[in-house]
């Protein structure tokens, strides 16, 4: 029987293959829903709790519910391991900026912090880095500047991310990990997901081969198109060249004072919205007339 705190005891296989892998430096593009912060959440709790040379750890999420799920996680493999570790809940790092973050501590000092995806929460940080669902931060590339030089003085990286899109830098990272850098890639699709077990352990039964292409192809129809099953499932990203602005572009145009209700001027105000297609939310805006 496997350890409590041996992999093999919770994880799939393509799990496991993700934290068996010692390299400094893991990028794991992926299906979602597939398990895969979960599993980092196993890594990180094990780095910052080990006797020898623990790690203080650095995630950061695209949105702060993501975040909160991955402290309890991290809180539960914890208590997993049998070692002491104290929910700190939400703290101040830094007081000048406001940045706060959720912490845990162990008895070692060490502490596991979920960010947001402000970038200047990263800055003057050192430990391990955890970046995860990369493609969909608001500003990947200021992120990513801020957040590299957490690792110079030898500690590991672990990036985390369904596509969105190809222009990103996500996309560029996976691109030249396949071209053979020093990048370690992971890529897990939904059907080898399923194939190694997934559907099984949401049933929580042993299911046949034609009961898992049954629940993949209901996955697929629920998917709604094409586009959203291959990028949000298959790995697949989505050209972005047929949109006439790509996320980046948009999110950098956005201005820091944007929607502050305290700063209306008691101009004329405009409506408008954006119903979704396929893939967005559909979104209502306000614009507010100033000057000319």
């Amino acid at each position: 029987m496997a350890r409590a705190d041996s992999p093999t005891a919770y994880f799939l296989p393509y799990q496991v293959a993700w934290l068996k892998d010692q390299s400094r430096f893991k990028l794991w593009e992926k299906s979602r829903r597939i398990g895969a912060t979960y599993a980092q959440a196993y890594e990180d709790a094990k780095d910052a709790a080990r006797a020898d040379s623990p790690l203080d750890v650095w995630f950061t999420s695209a949105d702060e519910s993501a975040a909160k799920e991955y402290i309890r996680y991290c809180g539960q493999w914890a208590r997993v391991f049998n070692v002491v570790a104290e929910d700190l809940g939400e703290i101040v790092i830094d007081k000048e900026n406001d940045i706060k973050a959720l912490v845990i501590e162990f008895a070692n000092g060490k502490r596991i912090h979920g960010l947001s995806s402000n970038p200047t929460a990263l800055r003057s940080k050192g430990g391990k880095l955890v970046i995860d669902e990369f493609a969909f931060h608001k500003n990947p590339e200021e992120l990513w500047k801020a957040a590299v030089p957490i690792i110079t003085w030898g500690f590991p990286v672990r990036i985390l991310s369904t596509y969105n899109g190809k222009g990103n830098r996500y996309y560029r990272m996976v691109s030249d990990a396949k071209n053979g850098n020093q990048w370690n890639l992971h890529t897990t699709t939904i059907e080898m997901a399923v194939a190694q077990g997934l559907a099984d352990k949401i049933i929580g039964r042993a299911l046949t081969d034609t009961e898992r292409t049954a629940w993949i192809a209901e996955l697929r129809e629920a998917a709604g198109d094409e586009e959203t099953w291959r990028q949000e499932y298959m790995c697949q990203p989505v050209d972005e060249a047929t949109a006439w602005l790509t996320w980046d572009i948009i999110t950098s145009g956005e201005h820091k004072d944007a929607g502050k209700p305290e700063l209306y001027q008691g101009g004329d105000c405009y409506v408008g919205m954006d119903i979704a297609r396929r893939r967005h939310l559909t979104i209502i805006w306000v614009d507010e007339k100033v000057g000319d």
